[in-house]
């Protein structure tokens, strides 16, 4: 849980910039592909919601949706464009009623990787029974610390993983349905995992 003030200072400083953020076209093709696997009024959690722009689109598609985020401005943010929003995070999740599945993109990247079982327990223990967990981190590389270039302030801490140690990450918590990776111009590839719970021995 390393950098986490820093992290939520940073965010909540940041939340009217990330609302001028264009969707660029290979992140609408993911949660296309996401959205094919719902059924009608699936229960999602929007995990790492941020502004609400994921969570905004599955509502429009008829997915009921709750935004998560550690951050009250971004929880502020999502709450404005009427969706239902909660201050949640990785590390203290829990539910008294389990979602059919969770969406997570480019949040757990700010998860050390120590503390990654946690948050990937935490995230299987609230889905249902065979529920759904897209996850999606930039990544192809192994390191970790804050980002010295970073043009937010305070500067984020971030944790890449190769695709052998995001498998391995994720293996005692859920299924791999499929993996894929889009090559991107500038900076790390971007990784995406469609994973199933798997439930304990």
């Amino acid at each position: 849980m390393r950098h986490y003030e820093q992290l939520l200072e940073s965010y909540n400083n940041h939340a009217g910039d990330r609302e001028k953020m264009t969707l660029t076209g290979w992140k609408e093709n993911e949660r296309i592909r996401f959205l094919e696997r719902l059924n009608k009024g699936a229960r999602l959690l929007d995990l790492g919601a941020g502004t609400g722009e994921h969570g905004a689109f599955f509502l429009r598609n008829g997915v009921d949706v709750t935004c998560g985020d550690f951050s009250p401005a971004m929880v502020s943010a999502c709450r404005k464009k009427w969706l239902k929003a909660e201050v949640v995070d990785f590390y203290s999740l829990k539910t008294d009623r389990p979602f059919d599945a969770v969406w997570s993109m480019n949040a757990l990247l700010h998860v050390p990787k120590a503390d990654l079982g946690l948050a990937l327990e935490n995230i299987r223990g609230v889905l249902v029974s065979d529920g759904l967990f897209y996850l999606g981190l930039y990544g192809g590389e192994d390191s970790e610390g804050v980002w010295d270039s970073d043009p937010y302030e305070p500067k984020r801490f971030f944790s890449f993983h190769t695709e052998t140690g995001i498998r391995e990450a994720v293996q005692p918590y859920f299924d791999v349905l499929e993996y894929r990776y889009t090559a991107l111009e500038k900076g790390p590839d971007y990784h995406a995992l469609m994973l199933r719970k798997r439930e304990e021995s």
